[in-house]
């Protein structure tokens, strides 16, 4: 049998060698943590060989904050203070009002839970959403009966402020998010009330893109004024409206990924909570 490269060399973390493909099936991935399949020729054998490698949000340059609530070991419903940034850039969230630790609730994972009057604070990540390109991913859930805030920049204005929100004043019981004071309501039928979401904002400083669960719901030419001010997880910016409901992971990027790359982070959160296979990407197991 004849070969060829049909993947890429990996951008990042270990490659591991998982299987010949000699009309064996390859073998069984079981890591979270493990997404992406490379193709290589190994001219030895003539034949192809599966290398399967980790990949970690990290593996991406331009990393600002990870937050994620398996970092911790509590107990369940531990009252949780202090949140962890797995970056390296110790944008760690911590004040506010705390949320409680709760065990083995997505996929056998923890997270975060807010009931209706706990946030947390960014103190030291003040990045300036509408100047600065971005790419962010969150995991979360609302109770999807009331006006609910899970994200936002803590700048006065609304003129550059990034907004994630669960309101009623749109059409339809949505998300929506805000951007140089321009509110963004769309709907999607992937997106169902107190059903778990992966929901992705990617902004190039031209245009904004929303998306729910790997696919692309709404996109727009946007003009944005800069705006500043350390960012909140779980309220607005004068802690009035809150969420009722879970956050299990937020990433947050200093640049717009390409597709390839947002689908690295997609597939790695899509894998580690069950929210997505990423069988129809052709490089994912």
């Amino acid at each position: 049998m004849g070969c060829s490269n049909r993947g890429r060399k990996a951008s990042g973390g270990t490659l591991l060698l998982a299987a010949l493909l000699l009309g064996n099936s390859a073998a069984a991935c079981t890591s979270f943590e493990c997404s992406t399949s490379d193709i290589a020729c190994d001219n030895g054998l003539n034949s192809l060989i599966l290398a399967t490698r980790y990949f970690r949000p990290g593996d991406l340059s331009g990393l600002q904050v990870w937050l994620k609530a398996d970092s911790l070991v509590l107990n369940n419903l531990d009252t949780v203070t202090y949140w962890p940034d797995s970056s390296g850039n110790s944008h760690d969230a911590s004040g506010g009002v705390s949320p409680s630790f709760r065990t083995a609730t997505l996929n056998g994972r923890p997270v975060m839970n807010f009931n209706g009057s706990q946030y947390l604070n960014l103190p030291t990540f003040a990045q300036q959403p509408a100047a600065t390109p971005h790419t962010l991913f969150l995991v979360f859930r609302t109770a999807g009966t009331l006006d609910e805030t899970i994200l936002t920049t803590t700048d006065a204005p609304a003129t550059g402020r990034v907004q994630l929100s669960h309101t009623l004043g749109c059409p339809q019981q949505i998300i929506s998010t805000v951007l140089s004071g321009l509110t963004l309501c769309y709907t999607t039928t992937t997106y169902i009330d107190a059903s778990w979401e992966l929901f992705e904002i990617s902004w190039n400083l031209t245009d904004i893109s929303l998306y729910s669960k790997g696919a692309l719901v709404h996109t727009q030419s946007v003009t944005a004024t800069a705006g500043g001010g350390p960012w909140r997880m779980g309220a607005d910016k004068t802690a009035s409206t809150f969420i009722n409901g879970d956050i299990a992971e937020f990433v947050i990027y200093s640049r717009a990924l390409s597709d390839y790359e947002r689908r690295e982070v997609e597939c790695y959160l899509g894998w580690k909570y069950g929210l997505n296979s990423c069988q129809n990407l052709g490089i994912y197991l």
